[in-house]
């Protein structure tokens, strides 16, 4: 069962899969590779290779920085993330391809995705776990646990 993308009256263009896929995938980011890995396939998603090459880290809490993992397929973008404030799994994702003309006033979906991680404390890794960028808001301007 592929999710299913929002539709074009849709306000809201993440879609939230509170899914573990039956194992908890742990905070190192080869098992969140792994957890990538296993819903790309259970998903029938693609591509389904080289997800630690082409995922891009992430930092849940500003301060402590827990692992996740945004990862682009060709169906849309999704974020894998477990740790800290987030004590279930979950994956945000946004399932537009990038030539959806709905992305347009967003730039991309990684773009849309990253924006709205941001209300949840999780940002970009600014490299060694370091997410102090300036579009990382601190920890009391978050929204919190979803």
């Amino acid at each position: 069962m592929q999710p299913s993308p929002p539709n074009a009256d849709s306000p809201d263009f993440v879609t939230i899969d509170p899914i573990g896929l039956g194992f908890t995938p742990g905070t190192d980011p080869k098992r969140l590779a792994a957890w990538a890995t296993g819903y790309c396939e259970r998903h029938g998603l693609s591509p389904c290779t080289a997800i630690p090459d082409r995922g891009v880290a992430l930092c849940i809490e500003r301060m402590d920085c827990h692992p996740a993992l945004l990862v682009p397929f060709n169906e849309g973008t999704a974020a894998f993330v477990f740790g800290g404030r987030f004590t279930m799994p979950v994956v945000y994702a946004v399932w537009l391809s990038e030539q959806d003309p709905l992305l347009a006033p967003f730039g991309s979906t990684r773009e849309l995705l990253e924006s709205y991680l941001l209300t949840l404390g999780v940002c970009p890794d600014q490299g060694g776990g370091y997410p102090r960028g300036p579009r990382c808001p601190p920890e009391e301007q978050t929204g919190g646990t979803p």
